[in-house]
């Protein structure tokens, strides 16, 4: 999903470059044409990847992800940098 919101409760929704996702795995393309502040990047990123980490969580079902390995059902979450 290109331009995803990632705040969709919020008044001024942040959006992420692309969010891919695939049953329990959701995975946030950020992509960089050049860096006026890595510091800021990397802050920024944290909240991100915490945000995509909530809005996962909300979106899916306690036993969406239930196997042997995930007993509890919590979905993965990542990223990625295309510089």
């Amino acid at each position: 999903m290109p331009e995803a919101a990632l705040d969709q409760d919020s008044r001024t929704s942040r959006s992420l470059d692309v969010l891919l996702t695939r049953r329990m795995e959701w995975v946030v393309v950020e992509i960089w044409d050049c860096f006026e502040d890595v510091g800021r990047a990397f802050r920024d990123w944290d909240r991100r990847l915490s945000a995509l980490q909530r809005l996962a969580i909300s979106r899916t079902s306690p036993t969406d992800g239930t196997t042997s390995t995930d007993p509890i059902g919590l979905p993965q979450t990542g990223g990625v940098w295309v510089v």
